[in-house]
């Protein structure tokens, strides 16, 4: 088969699997914010000044974040090991954006993180992807259960995930911990090699047995938005 019926057999696939999920969403109204290349979608009711925010994945652009403190004078925690990120983050230097210059893993120490290939891009991964450089960095990682013990959180109203690839394993993580944010904002990764569709299939079955219900699907099939304890 050649590469380009490959794709296109792919995206065929792709939309079935997915289809069944667009005729299920959640009840909830919910709102984008930020820019159409960072932006998110969330319900926001019940966000507020009080509510816990993690950002995992600040890269270049924190239009969401930044939207989202403005709208609900929340605090939010962002997290990226990367180093350009951390310095774009900081250039901004936006109030209530708190800066973590550390990743989330599926264990506690020291990774090796590989840049994409292409220069210009920011996107680093934990994973060895079809589109990362050989020459990896080591970054410091947590699980999500160490992090929130770190700043005192007993529990987390938005976890927004942009990890590139390394979602699958920290979402098993956060479920075998029976950890719950009460919404889940993810970009899954599987337009890139080793992941496939069906592994982001899987994770999210493994959500909804978790009382997790979908609540936005974005029209290229990798950024959904999940609510847990809306009826």
């Amino acid at each position: 088969m050649s590469q380009l019926l490959k794709n296109i057999f792919l995206k065929f696939y792709e939309l079935i699997k997915f289809r069944i999920y667009k005729n299920n969403l959640a009840n909830c109204q919910i709102e984008y914010l930020g820019s159409d290349y960072g932006g998110w979608a969330f319900c926001p009711v019940n966000i507020d000044e009080n509510s816990i925010v993690y950002s995992f994945g600040i890269g270049e652009d924190i239009s969401w974040d930044e939207a989202l403190i403005k709208q609900k004078n929340v605090i939010v925690n962002g997290f990226d090991p990367t180093p350009r990120a951390i310095e774009f983050a900081k250039n901004k230097n936006i109030d209530k954006f708190v800066i973590h210059p550390k990743g989330i893993a599926s264990s506690n120490g020291y990774m090796d993180f590989f840049p994409p290939k292409n220069p210009d891009h920011v996107s680093h991964s934990l994973v060895a992807k079809n589109n990362s450089s050989d020459e990896a960095i080591k970054v410091k990682v947590e699980t999500i259960d160490t992090i929130m013990e770190e700043l005192g959180h007993k529990k987390i109203d938005i976890l927004k995930m942009d990890i590139e690839g390394s979602e699958y394993e920290v979402i098993a993580d956060m479920l075998n911990k029976r950890i719950y944010p009460e919404q889940l904002l993810i970009e899954f990764h599987h337009r890139f090699e080793p992941f496939t569709i069906d592994e982001t299939i899987e994770t999210i079955n493994k959500l909804i047995e978790n009382s997790y219900k979908i609540n936005y699907i974005s029209k290229n099939n990798q950024d959904f938005s999940f609510i847990r304890k809306l009826d």
